[in-house]
């Protein structure tokens, strides 16, 4: 999950580790379809997922509602409504945007979803994975760099069981426990040293992968979890790795600042590895986890409050104020 760059969203990360300990696996291809007939469908509403001023909410009768900024064709569907911008120099610009839920046509069988900075991926009852919306990076992962409204399958993967959208890349884990990645990698947030391409983005050219490509140095994992640029896996036996940008401690492995690392790093809680993680979530720059007792804690960028203790005296090494290993929410631990 991935928020609008300088937000401090606790109280979503806190929203998208609950949805995320309670969510249902997904399912066979011929199990039993819940509807929404007889209630509002605000009610029957499985999970949310929030993007870069968009938002998506996967319903129980399988079906995918977004909502929000529209300029990429993130919401999955064409849309004549305008929003206002507010542009860094003080004027004001028309983005085309919906306000109000309306549903992703063409889409069935969703069981999970994750919303990016714009574009989202959702995972089919029989584990297939089809994604919508911005693809400059190849974040869509089906081989092309032009955006699209509606979903396209992501190919090579297998049976998906977890996907995460981040600013400009996208990870999965399988059934079989493997980790691929797709999209930006100008921080190493795909996991591989070298991508197959190079793509051209805001005036400038970076690597890339238009196709999954399979992370290497984790095994076993369950979920996973993608920020601005780090990404963050959950591993069976309820540890967390993660690889990518490190600016500001969000890989969690106690160090700060120096060169974004593709090879995963171990989340530790103080000089030992964090254990026991049945959930996740990822912000911008900051990573929080849920425990199997209910703790709740966080790593990375603080200079928001956004780790839910005291923020640090010390920015250093740190770009901003951060913590660089895992530590208890105030009042959750």
């Amino acid at each position: 999950m991935r928020h609008p760059r300088g937000a401090a969203p606790v109280g979503g990360l806190l929203l998208s580790l609950v949805l995320a300990a309670c969510a249902v696996q997904p399912e066979a291809p011929d199990a039993e379809v819940a509807t929404c007939e007889g209630r509002p469908r605000a009610h029957c509403v499985r999970s949310v997922s929030l993007g870069g001023r968009f938002a998506c909410a996967a319903l129980r009768d399988q079906t995918v509602w977004c909502w929000g900024r529209n300029d990429e064709s993130q919401l999955g569907y064409d849309s004549a409504d305008l929003c206002p911008e507010r542009l860094s120099g003080g004027q004001t610009r028309a983005v085309a945007c919906h306000m109000a839920p309306l549903q992703v046509p063409g889409l069935a069988r969703v069981v999970a979803l994750s919303a990016g900075g714009a574009h989202t991926c959702a995972v089919l009852s029989g584990g297939e994975l089809r994604c919508w919306g911005g693809n400059v990076r190849g974040q869509l992962g089906n081989g092309s760099a032009l955006p699209s409204r509606a979903p396209v399958a992501v190919g090579g993967l297998g049976r998906v069981v977890s996907v995460a959208a981040g600013a400009q890349h996208t990870c999965a884990a399988t059934a079989e426990g493997a980790v691929y990645c797709w999209g930006a990698n100008d921080r190493g947030q795909l996991g591989v040293e070298e991508t197959p391409s190079v793509c051209a983005a805001e005036g400038a050219m970076g690597p890339c992968a238009r196709t999954p490509v399979r992370v290497t140095g984790v095994a076993n994992v369950v979920e996973v979890a993608a920020g601005d640029s780090h990404t963050c896996a959950r591993t069976s036996g309820g540890g967390v790795w993660c690889w990518g940008t490190n600016t500001d401690g969000q890989l969690g492995a106690g160090t700060a600042g120096g060169r974004p690392t593709h090879e995963p790093q171990a989340v530790l809680l103080g000089v030992n590895p964090l254990r026991r993680v049945r959930a996740l979530a990822a912000g911008d720059d900051h990573t929080c986890a849920t425990r199997e007792d209910g703790a709740v804690l966080c790593w990375g960028r603080h200079d928001r409050g956004q780790l839910g203790v005291a923020v640090p005296e010390s920015f250093e090494p740190c770009t901003h104020a951060c913590i660089r290993t895992a530590v208890p929410i105030v009042g959750y631990e």
